[in-house]
């Protein structure tokens, strides 16, 4: 009921003689109308988490679609900020959540959403997911409810805004919901009709759930995934036009997904995302950052390499290697990348690298093992930089972890070979490295 439609209820009523029992539903669906509001109000005054499970426990019952949207997304973004929230910007506490995660009401509000889904608007679904997704959940409801709001999503697609429609892909993606052909179809069509009105978190949200999903199985490359092609095509042909609006960190991020999706990206653009992210080293967290010196080794040039923005990231990289702020995984990328450049590192830079990759220390001690991937392209790149070869430290460190990986049984014939063709440039001694392959 609209306003006017509220003013003339009771004159309707009178004039279609409505009987009594009817009358008194419809006065009470008003009610409830009006109820729903009051409590939107209050969950978007909410100061605590605990205040929005105590309306959840309170009047959970009364909660329509948007109540539940709402409390959901009012959650996550009270567990983003303090006292909920570590030092670091928009990162929660792990027991914060797993203690939000945990409570009966906050499960009984995702009952609600379950029994309320297929009832919700884009936007609903849309806040629905980014909460889901910013707090990590993890729970037995959650198959479940994902599949409502992933199929709730395909069936509102063809009116979607953009910034709902990259919200809902980039929520499914992190909580790593395997997408269906019905949805992706129907996201493909409305980015044909609308791709001009995708803003650069929107167009960096998107390509970033499509690079992931490409990421997390191999098998659905882009061409695999319904409308993909169409859909990376045409945002990425937006984000090339639109740099300036797009800020470091989203170019980080922009240039990961572009060469995840192998996308087309001309040398000049690819040098205008490059020295966009480098305008600010320091903004970029630690994946950002190795991610965006790995995606100019995929799809740069010897000249990219050779340019100062590559340089500037690659001396911050290393820096933050020597703190081991930079991940193993990541400085092997970052090797890997200055050995498809062609690029030699400054004095230190290298090393720095090769010991957060190699050191034995604190992560051997736990059982964490270099991955074999990660080992070899930190080798080749090596291998392929000019003057320069692994130090006897880092020999020692190699075929250290070489023994371990063949004793695992983690040492494919695959990753053996790599090794082997890299051994000599990367000032291995061939034998030595037979050994160690051959241990188990």
């Amino acid at each position: 009921l609209d306003k006017l439609g509220l003013a003339n209820r009771k004159r309707a009523y009178q004039k279609l003689r409505v009987d009594a029992d009817l009358r008194a539903g419809a006065a009470l669906s008003v009610r409830l109308i009006e109820r729903a509001k009051d409590i939107q109000g209050d969950l978007m005054d909410a100061a605590s988490v605990e205040d929005v499970l105590l309306l959840v426990e309170k009047q959970g019952e009364i909660f329509n679609k948007v109540n539940i949207s709402t409390a959901l997304h009012r959650i996550a973004r009270i567990a983003s900020t303090a006292p909920y929230a570590t030092a670091g910007a928009n990162q929660q506490s792990p027991d914060a959540v797993l203690s939000i995660t945990r409570d009966e009401r906050f499960h009984h509000l995702l009952q609600l959403a379950t029994a309320l889904s297929k009832e919700m608007s884009t936007v609903s679904v849309s806040n629905t997911l980014w909460a889901l997704a910013r707090l990590r959940c993890d729970i037995h409801e959650m198959n479940t409810l994902l599949d409502d709001l992933a199929g709730r999503a395909a069936a509102t697609a063809h009116t979607a805004q953009p910034k709902h429609l990259a919200t809902v892909m980039w929520a499914l993606a992190v909580l790593g919901h395997e997408p269906r052909s019905r949805l992706l179809r129907a996201v493909a069509m409305r980015v044909m009709d609308t791709a001009g009105d995708f803003r650069a978190p929107d167009v960096v949200n998107m390509l970033w759930a499509y690079a992931r999903w490409t990421r997390l199985a191999p098998l659905n490359s882009p061409d695999g995934l319904p409308g993909a092609k169409d859909v990376v095509r045409e945002l990425s042909c937006v984000a090339l036009a639109n740099l300036t609006d797009f800020t470091p960190y989203q170019c980080a991020n922009l240039a990961w997904s572009l060469a995840m999706l192998d996308a087309e990206v001309q040398p000049r653009s690819l040098a205008s995302i490059l020295d966009r992210a480098a305008s600010d080293p320091n903004g970029l967290d630690d994946t950002a950052l190795t991610h965006t010196l790995w995606a100019v080794g995929v799809k740069g040039t010897v000249i990219d390499g050779a340019g100062g923005s590559f340089q500037t990231l690659l001396a911050e990289a290393a820096k933050r290697a020597l703190d081991r702020g930079v991940g193993r995984t990541g400085a092997a990328g970052v090797l890997w990348a200055c050995g498809h450049l062609r690029v030699t590192p400054r004095e230190g830079e290298a090393d720095a690298l090769l010991n957060c990759l190699l050191d034995d220390g604190e992560e051997a001690s736990k059982g964490r093992l270099v991955q074999p991937q990660a080992l070899v392209h930190g080798v080749w790149g090596v291998c392929h930089m000019d003057g320069v070869t692994l130090s006897q430290k880092h020999r020692d460190a190699v075929f250290s972890n070489v023994s371990r990986l063949a004793e695992a049984g983690k040492m494919e014939a695959r990753y053996a070979d790599a090794l082997r063709a890299s051994a000599i440039g990367a000032g291995l001694d061939p034998v030595e490295l037979e050994h160690a392959l051959t241990t188990r």
